[in-house]
């Protein structure tokens, strides 16, 4: 089987079927394995994560995978207030962290809107609902669902923030169908529970020592695929392998380059092209130690109208060092993206020290990720179909299936948990799976 990815996705497929006693080779344009997570360590021996990094109990596949590898988990730093600035201009608040800046009324409104959602997740796989909520873009849904213009501000940031893209270009149904697929929009809160000493690069490196490092290729970006009745041809410029199936475990993004597109359908072809790639900066500011504490604040800040909206402490368990993950995404990173990483560095260092009124210390590392401009990625934390592919059958929920022997798996096409590690993970599962039905069902044994 020629595994098509080295992320988490593929190297959870490449396991899998190892485990079930499949030759697999895996196939990665990078020089390394992790694809849209990548851990930075730094001369102090600490590790800093550049791409995907929060974990949460509530995400079993994951959990389990770091209790197998024996990475060690840090607890999210939680105690302390959040500073939120309504405006550029306004002197920022001290709010409890786990709150929104919304009135009783602001709340009631969320409330009622919350529960009008969850009752339409058991609803909206209806013929008639879904062609109504994937007609609908997620902005014009909030605005019929609330009554007050805070409660709008405030929740279509928060999931633009998560989504990492424009809320005018992504449906309801999409919305609704991931927080149905992660158990809930209550789930999501339960998911920046933890990030890992190690680095979540570690989970990648654990899964590539149980796939053999003789069956990896990196630096082998694929530029075509063929298949006939007996099997596929993936070429690479690096050489060319051949299998009797295939998972494909890049991005959608990726598929055109890839060769994958032009296998698929029409409308497959035209559903995947028309993915809203998901914009995503990510920003690490490393201090000798968390300063903020000493204020009694948790590192978290609010800060809508800043270009680093929401910003979070990563800081290890020991506090010997003091971490702030900043994070840019949607709109803002798209305003950002002529911006180089000294450049944002220094902006949110400024801003910074206009939120905590004082001078900021000078960091001893900084990084700023782009996860646009990364060519084997295009994007980050997801992409998502565009308003209408849900509510056609063969671009909905049939996206990806099979396609004769090619299978496909990555975060966009997980059952669970789609658009986190877990679902990637999950994915490669799935993947594996199908793979090994298949080939007990053409050659009529047990694999």
């Amino acid at each position: 089987v020629v595994v098509i990815g080295g992320g988490l996705a593929g190297l959870s497929a490449a396991r899998n079927l190892r485990e079930k006693g499949l030759d697999v080779v895996l196939l990665e344009a990078r020089d390394r394995v992790g694809g849209r997570t990548h851990s930075q360590r730094l001369d102090s021996g600490l590790t800093i994560d550049l791409g995907a990094q929060f974990i949460g109990d509530v995400q079993p596949t994951i959990s389990a995978l770091v209790d197998e590898a024996g990475l060690t988990r840090v607890a999210i730093q939680h105690k302390g207030k959040k500073l939120h600035a309504a405006t550029l201009d306004a002197t920022p608040q001290k709010i409890a962290i786990d709150s929104l800046p919304l009135s009783m009324f602001g709340y009631l409104d969320l409330s009622q809107m919350v529960l009008r959602d969850r009752l339409l997740q058991t609803q909206m796989d209806k013929p008639d609902k879904l062609a109504e909520l994937d007609s609908q873009t997620i902005k014009e849904h909030v605005h019929g669902k609330t009554f007050l213009q805070q409660t709008r501000d405030a929740y279509l940031r928060f999931v633009e923030n998560g989504l990492c893209t424009s809320m005018d270009d992504i449906s309801a149904y999409e919305l609704l169908h991931n927080a149905r697929n992660m158990g809930g929009f209550e789930a999501f809160q339960d998911t920046e529970q933890w990030c890992l000493k190690e680095g979540t690069n570690a989970i990648a490196d654990f899964l590539a020592t149980k796939v053999g490092h003789e069956s990896l290729r990196l630096g082998h970006p694929v530029t075509s695929i063929e298949q006939d009745s007996g099997g596929v041809t993936v070429r690479t410029a690096k050489g060319v392998f051949c299998g009797k199936k295939a998972v494909v475990a890049i991005p959608p993004q990726l598929y055109a380059t890839a060769g994958v597109l032009p296998l698929l359908s029409e409308p497959r072809q035209r559903a995947i092209s028309e993915f809203r790639l998901g914009k995503a900066i990510k920003t690490l500011l490393v201090f000798e130690q968390p300063w903020w504490r000493a204020e009694g604040l948790s590192g978290a800040v609010d800060d809508p109208e800043g270009d680093f909206p929401e910003i979070l402490d990563g800081s290890p368990a020991d506090a010997s060092a003091g971490i702030l993950v900043c994070f840019s995404t949607g709109p803002y990173a798209v305003k950002l993206k002529d911006t180089s990483e000294e450049e944002r560095i220094g902006m949110v260092l400024q801003r910074l020290s206009t939120l905590y009124r004082r001078d900021i210390p000078r960091p001893i590392a900084a990084r700023s990720v782009d996860w646009s401009t990364e060519e084997w990625s295009l994007g980050g934390y997801a992409s998502r179909r565009a308003p209408g592919a849900w509510s056609k059958a063969e671009t909905g929920a049939e996206l990806f299936a099979p396609c004769g022997h090619l299978h496909f798996a990555g975060t966009e096409t997980a059952t669970a948990w789609r658009s986190f590690m877990d679902g990637a993970l999950n994915s490669g599962v799935r993947a594996a799976d199908a793979v090994a039905e298949q080939l007990r069902a053409e050659s009529g044994a047990a694999v």
